[in-house]
């Protein structure tokens, strides 16, 4: 819960969620909850996983599978760079490239329709 401050920054920003099928605002109260929920919830149902820098970790966005519909062989992918200064940097396309590999490799299905 330690990032509930940066995602609210971040999902309560026009231009960080310009291109989100999700739109603000976004209360402390409703975050958290959001949060609670993937915790939570079966791992069939999706994961969200912080995307963070080496070596402190700081997290500088999330990807995560939702909507997961594993008889289709299918999940909507999420994901968000928050952290501005890493916007347009292959830093962003690495971690998205790893995250994603590790998210269809742990799945129940490993490719997209």
């Amino acid at each position: 819960m330690k990032d509930v401050p940066l995602y609210l920054k971040w999902f309560n920003d026009q231009k960080t969620t310009e291109f989100l099928a999700y739109q603000g605002p976004m209360t402390e109260e409703a975050e958290k909850e959001f949060l609670n929920k993937l915790l939570t919830q079966p791992l069939t149902d999706g994961v969200n996983l912080a995307i963070c820098l080496k070596p402190d970790l700081r997290t500088i966005g999330s990807i995560g599978l939702f909507d997961r519909k594993v008889r289709d062989q299918r999940a909507e992918l999420g994901i968000v760079i928050g952290d501005k200064k890493h916007w347009a940097k292959v830093t962003g396309a690495r971690r998205f490239s790893s995250c994603s590999a590790m998210l269809l490799t742990r799945s129940t299905f490993a490719r997209f329709a």
